[in-house]
């Protein structure tokens, strides 16, 4: 039986009476945070992949518009197909969905 991505990544296991008090265990925070960096690392090693350099990205000054034309490019190399598009976008929710499972919960503030 396939999960759902937001009960796999809170690590929801239902019993068998379908009873859902115990559905949010709590995670080790260190956990998660690998969890999170293997997610950026598989993301990273994808747009490499297609040609991207997210290093020169962070680096280009952004007042000569230097860094909005790799921006375009990076843009331009993952629309490339839909097949690179959902990945790419499926890889973005995966480190999305890790980061949010890191953060306090919003219902405390």
């Amino acid at each position: 039986m396939v999960r759902p991505l937001y009960l796999q990544i809170y690590g929801v296991v239902r019993g068998d009476d379908g009873d859902d008090d115990d559905d949010m265990p709590v995670w080790d925070k260190g956990e998660l945070v690998g969890a999170l960096r293997a997610a950026v690392a598989e993301a990273e090693a994808f747009v490499r992949a297609q040609g991207i350099d997210p290093d020169a990205i962070i680096a280009a000054p952004a007042a000569d518009f230097a860094k909005a034309r790799l921006l375009e490019d990076a843009v331009e190399s993952l629309l490339i197909n839909d097949d690179t598009k959902e990945t790419f976008l499926a890889l973005a929710r995966a480190v999305a969905a890790r980061h949010a499972a890191i953060l306090p919960d919003p219902a405390v503030y």
